[in-house]
Order: structure tokens, then sequence, then C-alpha cells
């Protein structure tokens, strides 16, 4: 019998169901259909939910989506006439059947944790560190979902810190003022209360290239990309860092320690911008700021410090990290592209704007 996981709804909800899965449920209006099914507490097969690991494909057997990425950049020909799609990418324009070919259950394996300290970061941004009774084993750029144990809404975060040893692991949240989630996790109420933590999700990581590192990132993305930064030390040694942080003013950018700990990691440049520049955010620490998006200002600003370091102009040997808003991600890759940066080279993880 077919199980379903449909809400009250109105005559126009659509929805999905899923082949020989027993599963069907309401797609909620502007989400994507994994997001979808999460909601409904139906966990497809999934990983990095922005397109690049395609763990979570399916097969279109009835309906017409839209896809946020070009099919043809995932899927060969034969695969797109089959109906391959990723419904981490994809929105439903009509009711949808459709066919998983990974398994997948209608629980993610969430486990207990209790909040054990909250920190502010920016006046927006926090750091909320929770404590489990078993190691969670994250990698640095992986993500979980936490979800609260009351309502079952849930929202993703990347891991800041993680200490197997402890049991300590942190995320950075943007406090949104509309936004339940995070408004319930940043209280000060909610210290010692009991939260749902789902297993680490994601393949945003450091490649293996051998030249320098070009970081774009932006809010919350600091800490995230941070993360990713510490773990590879090692591997930095020997290569220039170059990090750009976009955020309104310079009230969102992260502390001078924080800056300073990714100077001690290596020959570090940090390049702040500021897209709504305050008169006394013209001078910073670095003493090197930008006023706009970075998109605009990429090509110009790594020919300067190209020259700047003495650097070749071959792009094809950098890695290159970014994290933040889709509109950030999406404009800079564009500008990547042109420049000869190789695909293979860049990891992305764009965040959702979900409010939070």
């Amino acid at each position: 019998m077919l199980k379903h996981l449909f809400q009250r709804k109105s005559r126009e909800t659509l929805s999905c169901e899923i082949l020989n899965s027993g599963f069907a449920f309401d797609l909620q209006d502007k989400a994507t259909i994994l997001q979808s099914a999460m909601n409904a507490g139906v966990t497809m097969a999934h990983n990095c939910q922005v397109g690049s690991c395609k763990e979570c494909c399916c097969k279109l057997i009835e309906g017409d989506i839209k896809s946020h990425v070009e099919l043809d950049y995932l899927f060969d020909k034969e695969e797109i006439e089959a109906g391959y799609f990723l419904p981490c990418q994809s929105v439903a324009k009509t009711s949808v059947v459709i066919e998983s070919l990974k398994d997948f259950s209608d629980t993610d394996g969430y486990a207990t944790v209790s909040v054990e300290s909250i920190r502010s970061l920016t006046p927006k941004i926090k750091r909320l560190t929770v404590r489990s009774q078993k190691p969670i084993y994250p990698k640095p750029g992986q993500y979980c979902n936490l979800m609260l144990p009351e309502s079952g809404e849930y929202r993703s975060y990347s891991f800041s810190e993680q200490d197997d040893i402890e049991m300590l692991y942190s995320f950075d949240i943007t406090h949104h003022a509309a936004g339940r989630v995070s408004a319930h996790l940043l209280s000060q109420a909610a210290i010692g209360s009991e939260i749902k933590v789902s297993k680490p999700h994601g393949c945003f990581s450091l490649s293996n290239a051998k030249g320098p590192v070009l970081c774009i990132v932006a809010g919350s993305g600091q800490g995230a990309v941070m993360n990713i930064l510490r773990s590879s030390k090692e591997t930095l040694k020997h290569r220039p860092v170059f990090f750009m942080c976009s955020t309104k003013t310079m009230s969102g950018q992260y502390s001078k320690s924080d800056i300073d700990e990714l100077n001690q990691l290596s020959d570090c440049h940090y390049i702040p911008f500021l897209t709504q520049a305050q008169p006394n955010d013209i001078q910073t620490q670095s003493g090197y700021t930008r006023i706009g998006r970075i998109p605009l200002q990429l090509k110009q600003e790594l020919s300067k410090l190209l020259e700047q370091c003495s650097l070749s102009s071959d792009f094809e040997d950098w890695s290159v990290l970014l994290c933040g808003a889709p509109g950030l991600i999406d404009d800079s890759l564009t500008v990547l592209d042109d420049m000869g940066f190789r695909k293979n080279h860049i990891a992305f993880d764009k965040y959702e704007l979900s409010g939070g």
C-alpha cells in the first residue's frame, strides 16, 4: 500500500511518487524535489546537495521538471533521453513520478546531541557547539542536518570545527529575523537542550593540485572554508592562499584572530570585499579593502595579485574553494571558467536561501 506523506493541501499543490518505494509526498513551493522529500521524512540517497556528486540521481517517469543546472553538463545524451536528473537541483513544474537509482530510507539515522555553547562571531553569525554521545567523524567541508525534535524542521549547516575525541562539533549559523530554526538554535535558552543531527554529508574539499589556493567566501562560509584550510596546513606550507571574503559591511567579517590564524597556516592574502560599505569600513586591519561584488572585480584582482606575488598567469594548477550564496558561486564560476581554471580543481558549496 502506498504510504502517503501528504499534508493538508490546496488544489494546486503538486506531488511526487517514487516508484517501487511505497512513498509519495507533497512538493513544497520553490523547494527542490530532494528538499521536499526530506521535509516529508523521506531521505533519498544524497550527499553534496549542490549537483557535484550525482548521488541523488533519479529517472523522471512522468511529469515535468525545471533543472537549476544544465543536464548536458552532468549526463551524456543517452542518460538525458532516459530521463536522468538530479532531485537536489530540480524543481517540479507538475506532479511527477520518479524512479530512484539507489536505495533510500525514511530515516537518515539522526542522533541526539546536546547544545554545549553559543558564541557570537559577527552581529548576525554565531557558532553553535554541540556535544555528541559518540563520535560523528565528519570531514572538514562536510555538512549535516540539524533538526528540532519538537517540530521536525531542519536546516543544513557546515562543520566549522570538529573534535571526535571530545565529541564536540561546531556550526557557524546566520541568524535570520524570521528564521524559525536559526532563532531556536541560537537562543541562549537552547543551551543544554537536545537536538537531532544527521550523519555527515558532502564532498566539499581542497583539490590535490599543487599551485596557489583561491578562496571565495561569504557570510558563514568563512567558517567552513577556514576549517578546510586548517585541516590542510601541511599541504599549504608552500602554497600561497588568496582569501576573498564578501560581506555587506566590515562587521560581517570574522575577527582578527581568525584572520591571523590563516596567516599562520600559509602565505595568506586576506582580501575583504564589502557590498554595502560604511565610511569607517574603508580602513581595515588588512589595509586592503575592496568595495562591490567579487565576481565583477575578480579578473582585475587576480591580475594585481599575480604581479604582486610574481606568479604565472597559468591557472590550471590552482585549487579553488567557493562557499556562499548561489549568486556569488554561479557568477564566480563563470569568470573562473573564462580565465582558464580547471573545473576538476574547483570545489563549491552553495548555501540554501531558506531564511533559516
